[in-house]
């Protein structure tokens, strides 16, 4: 902005405009002469309007008896003729960080429902010992485990039921000897219930 430009602005937008722009050249001084004016000339010009730099140097501000408080943490708006309002950037920082915290709360409690269910099911699973874990439901013949030595008959006595079922799954299973799949679902059993 120049001179001219400056001269023909309110004083009250002549004060915004140094205020806003003392962060960006670093004092009123510099953003005075930046203009064109010599900071005195303008300095005689604000206190004859009322305006006065504050205690800490870092806006002017009216001296209407008012207590406005600016610090190195805050922009200053312009809201009418006699008064300037003071926003402090850390309360917009805090915030902004209590929004985006009540954000985060609100899509932990849309899933606190379905968090709930799955804690009660693993509860349930945890309890019942009958529940065998299929968590990989890929068959895994591990012959390390089996060995590698000669297998052997033996008699076991089973349910039926039971027989004709493994019979069925081993027959849907042709890849794998039924000797490998009797022995990896004996060696998971005992591993889970050791």
């Amino acid at each position: 902005m120049d001179k001219t430009e400056f001269s023909k602005l309110s004083i009250e937008n002549q004060v915004k405009y140094i205020n806003d722009n003392m962060k960006i050249y670093g004092s009123a001084t510099k953003v005075i002469e930046a203009i064109g004016y010599s900071e005195s000339t303008i300095r005689k010009k604000l206190n004859k309007h009322g305006y006065h730099m504050n205690s800490d140097k870092t806006a002017y501000v009216l001296d209407n008896n008012s207590e406005t408080k600016v610090n190195d943490n805050s922009e200053s708006k312009n809201i009418n003729d006699s008064e300037t309002k003071v926003i402090n950037k850390n309360d917009s920082l805090m915030i902004e960080k209590i929004n985006t915290f009540t954000k985060e709360i609100q899509k932990f409690n849309s899933l606190k429902d379905e968090m709930l269910e799955m804690l009660e099911w693993y509860k349930i699973q945890k309890k019942n010992e009958n529940v065998i874990d299929v968590s990989d439901p890929k068959i895994n013949i591990d012959i390390e485990r089996i060995g590698t030595e000669k297998a052997i008959t033996k008699g076991i006595k089973l349910y039926i039921k039971i027989y004709d079922e493994f019979k069925n799954f081993a027959g849907n299973h042709k890849e794998y000897k039924l000797q490998d799949l009797t022995a990896m679902a004996l060696i998971e059993y005992m591993e889970k219930y050791k």
